[in-house]
C-alpha cells in the first residue's frame, strides 16, 4: 500500500487490534455515500480513535488518488494499491466499490466485501 503521505507498507506490518479497510473509487457515487456515512457515524468515529481505518484506491491513476483522498478526514490512512498487487493477485474478493473489510489483530476477516452499514454494526459490538 502506498499512502498519500509517501510512506508504504503491507497490511501485515500494520499493527492494530482491528483494521477497517474501505476500497473505493473517487468518482463512485456509492463510495461517496459510504464515506459520508462513515464520517457521520459516531460509532465509526469512536472506532477510529482506537484502531486503524484504511481507505484504499485500487486504480493506478495518481490524480484520482489525490482527488479521492480529499474525501476523507484525517482519521483515515488513504492509500493506493502499490504495483496493482491487490488487484493482480486478487488478494481481496471485491465485486464492486465500495467494499469494506474488517480484520482482527491476527488479520482474520470479520467482514468480507461488506458495506459500511454492516461494518458499523460489527464495530458497535467491538467497541
Amino acid at each position: 500500500i502506498l499512502f498519500s503521505d509517501g510512506s508504504s507498507s503491507n497490511l501485515h506490518n500494520i499493527k492494530s487490534d482491528f483494521i477497517m479497510i474501505l476500497f473505493f473509487e473517487p468518482d463512485c457515487n456509492a463510495c461517496k455515500e459510504s464515506i459520508s456515512f462513515a464520517e457521520n457515524s459516531s460509532i465509526i468515529k469512536k472506532f477510529q480513535e482506537r484502531y486503524i481505518s484504511l481507505a484504499i484506491y485500487t486504480g493506478n491513476d495518481s490524480y484520482y488518488l489525490e482527488r479521492g483522498g480529499s474525501l476523507f478526514s484525517k482519521k483515515w490512512r488513504v492509500g493506493s494499491d502499490l504495483n496493482s498487487m491487490i488487484t493482480r493477485e486478487r488478494l481481496y474478493d471485491r465485486r464492486a466499490s465500495p467494499s469494506v473489510y474488517l480484520l482482527d489483530k491476527e488479520k482474520r476477516v470479520l467482514l468480507k466485501d461488506g458495506d459500511i452499514a454492516t461494518a458499523e454494526k460489527i464495530i458497535e459490538k467491538i467497541n
